[in-house]
């Protein structure tokens, strides 16, 4: 049987529940690539608008803040209407707690829930964008008044991806990712393949291209060690082919 995994955010936190049947399976090679690749965990908060408030120009397909927790991207200049995404940096974006103090839910460093990590967000949003005359506070109440719709991303609990994306890590380098890449030959059933940005080259790592790239790649491995198999077996690889023939459509 051939497996594929997606690296690294799975593999790389089984270490902590099953470090044991981890490192029986992986090479020391594999095993230290990924201790040593980190992973990030930046969010988004998708926020849409009965009306829109922010500038719509050029300039502002892209805006910046002096909270540095956030930067935003105006998706209603792409057609998106009503839509302004924000991105959550870590480290508030991991988790995203209240502060010691606990000054939005008044608990200290409680996890948030949706509806405030959205109430955090507009008020910045407030600030950036007020309104002549009028408090931050009603400036605030006004533009979540004005909300449609919203949506809050939390990859870092995501048991399929527990992060975002990869990042060369004090300590790592391009060798890592490398060695990330490799499929492991495993006695008991068959070889495992990895795809997943962080399997990239540098220039296509912590993107969506790059775990395309990586993930075709994968099949056609693991599509070549069954044509293989079944060439050594003596059984027909009609079927086989036909499987490798659809993946490069």
């Amino acid at each position: 049987m051939k497996k594929c995994i997606d690296s690294n955010g799975p593999v790389k936190f089984s270490f902590t529940d099953e470090e044991q049947q981890t490192r029986n399976l992986l090479s020391e090679q594999k095993v230290n690539a990924i201790k040593k690749i980190g992973i990030g965990f930046e969010n988004k908060i998708l926020l849409q608008f009965k009306e829109v408030f922010w500038p719509t120009d050029d300039q502002h397909a892209y805006m910046n803040c002096t909270d540095n927790r956030f930067r935003f991207v105006n998706l209603h200049k792409h057609g998106k209407t009503g839509i302004i995404v924000a991105h959550a940096s870590p480290p508030w974006s991991r988790g995203f707690k209240d502060d010691a103090e606990g000054s939005i839910s008044g608990v200290p460093n409680a996890r948030l829930d949706d509806k405030k990590v959205v109430k955090v967000v507009v008020e910045v949003l407030a600030k950036m964008f007020p309104e002549h005359g009028k408090h931050k506070d009603a400036r605030t109440s006004q533009l979540i008044e004005m909300l449609v719709d919203h949506r809050v991303t939390r990859w870092d609990e995501d048991q399929y991806s527990l992060g975002s994306y990869s990042f060369f890590a004090t300590g790592s380098d391009f060798d890592d990712s490398g060695f990330l890449s490799r499929p492991e030959p495993n006695k008991i059933s068959g070889p495992v393949f990895f795809a997943g940005e962080a399997c990239a080259p540098p220039n296509c790592a912590q993107c969506v291209h790059g775990a395309f790239r990586t993930g075709r790649k994968a099949a056609d491995d693991v599509l070549r060690a069954f044509h293989h198999f079944k060439k050594a077996s003596g059984h027909s690889a009609t079927a086989c082919s036909a499987m490798s023939k659809d993946s490069k459509m």
